[in-house]
């Protein structure tokens, strides 16, 4: 996945950055690493929302981002926040009206401030480009005025005449409301219901024209198909996941994630157990299990409308207990175990926030191993981490051979006067890190520490052979 922000946060331009299988993002508190990935899940949250007429939904379930003057770049409402993506999979080749050969690449999506305060947004520009970067198809919002052009958008100079179909069609295209943040295709339609009221002789000139109409239906059916595909992959875990109950309620609903805090992922296994195959409680029971703890057992309560989790007792003994009793890390991982291990098809994003909270490094280094497989199978997992246990792990995984450098990514965000910007670190097929390539300070208190404390001992040692 590419993608690329502007005007977003503390970013004046992220530039085009690439999320690989396994992609770690470093950085100081307050750096913007959370900024980095944020809107994809203002996007997503967006295009999930029950009313089309909301350009861009900044405070939803997944993303609390404020207003509009909250989040645009040093709140200036005056300046427009940009967000690109690039669109995922095969896409089909179209020749545009001037015969040139067009294949869909990325799509771009300009907000500006909805009001005078700021408190809202409006989209202000949508545009399609190829996989050149050639524009494709532009539509823009300048107070009452609505224009677009490109060359996939029927022209009306192929038409001849009759215009009256002709001007009818592209009037629907240009006043058409934003799905969202979307353009729909489905004005390039009504040349084909216009053809009725055509008389026969006039038929025929127009009829490249009704076929670009139908083109323009086609291609933007097909990318929105794709944005929503690419949005839908998405799952976000934050770091303040739910503490673990005592006992757990049985929803109206089967929850279809563990949710952004994993407040579901007891329910999710409790379901799997009694109404499924069991295979998710196995595999969530055989990662617990390599990782010292006990597998996981369900005590229902009457009717099944409740139950409690219990953790079996370990080979160490003790007796079984609940969840509750069973220390915090526990609660902590079931949520990430869980959403990463229903997530089934291929390139499916995780978007994971500071899973090393509440783990000892023991736990830190078995959650890389992990991702590391999951990234093997094909799923993405992008992991906001201050853990050097998890960066460390994964450079060991980098040169045993079980990751390929090609499929890490390591990022690092900083802030430097009001501004933020992240960069690449480049990791080798060793796992090593150059020194010029590591960040100034970063991880260096352990480093520092490791220093004095040597020093110390061999004043100490000194001190004792006198």
């Amino acid at each position: 996945m590419k993608f690329r922000w502007q005007n977003y946060r503390g970013y004046v331009d992220t530039g085009w950055l690439e999320l690989k299988p396994l992609t770690l993002l470093l950085g100081a508190n307050n750096a913007g690493k959370t900024s980095l990935y944020s809107p994809l899940l203002l996007l997503k949250q967006t295009i999930e929302s029950a009313r089309p007429e909301t350009a861009l939904l900044s405070q939803g379930p997944l993303y609390e981002a404020g207003r509009f003057r909250d989040f645009v770049r040093d709140h200036d409402t005056t300046l427009p926040v940009t967000f690109e993506l690039e669109l995922e999979g095969e896409r089909r080749t179209w020749l545009s009206d001037d015969s040139d050969p067009m294949t869909p690449g990325a799509v771009e999506f300009t907000f500006v401030a909805g009001d005078e305060r700021g408190g809202s947004s409006a989209l202000k520009r949508y545009q399609l480009r190829d996989q050149r970067g050639k524009r494709m198809f532009s539509w823009s919002r300048d107070g009452q005025t609505t224009n677009v052009s490109g060359p996939i958008v029927p022209s009306p100079g192929r038409a001849g005449r009759p215009l009256g179909p002709v001007s009818s069609m592209l009037r629907q295209i240009r006043d058409q409301s934003p799905e969202h943040f979307m353009i729909s295709g489905s004005p390039g339609l009504s040349g084909i219901g216009s053809l009725r009221d055509v008389k026969q002789e006039h038929r025929e000139r127009i009829s490249a024209w009704v076929d670009a109409g139908l083109r323009f239906f086609q291609i933007q059916i097909d990318v929105n198909a794709g944005i929503e595909r690419t949005l839908s992959s998405v799952s976000y875990l934050s770091p303040l996941r739910a503490l673990p109950g005592r006992t757990y309620r049985v929803s109206a609903e089967p929850p279809s994630n563990v949710g952004t805090a994993g407040q579901f992922a007891p329910e999710m296994l409790f379901r799997d157990k009694q109404e499924g195959d069991g295979q998710l409680v196995e595999a969530v029971n055989d990662f617990l299990v390599s990782c010292g703890y006990g597998g996981l057992l369900f005590k229902p309560g009457p009717d099944y409308d409740s139950f409690e989790l219990l953790v079996r007792k370990t080979r160490q003994g003790g007796a079984d207990s609940n969840l509750v009793d069973s220390g915090m890390g526990l609660s902590q991982l079931l949520p990430l175990i869980t959403q990463s291990l229903i997530a089934t098809e291929r390139n499916n994003l995780a978007l994971i926030q500071q899973p090393e909270i509440h783990l000892n490094p023991a736990l830190q280094v078995r959650l890389m191993d992990h991702f590391t497989r999951q990234a093997a199978e094909g799923k993405r997992v992008l992991i906001e981490t201050h853990s050097e246990h998890l960066l460390l792990r994964l450079r060991r995984l980098i040169a045993e051979g079980v990751i390929d450098v090609s499929d890490v990514a390591v990022f690092f965000a900083d802030k430097s006067g009001g501004v933020t910007r992240v960069r690449p670190i480049d990791v080798s097929s060793t796992g090593s890190i150059e020194r010029q390539e590591w960040p100034e300070g970063f991880f260096a208190e352990q480093l520092h520490d490791s220093l004095v404390l040597a020093r110390e001992q061999a004043r100490i040692a000194r001190r004792e052979a006198l």
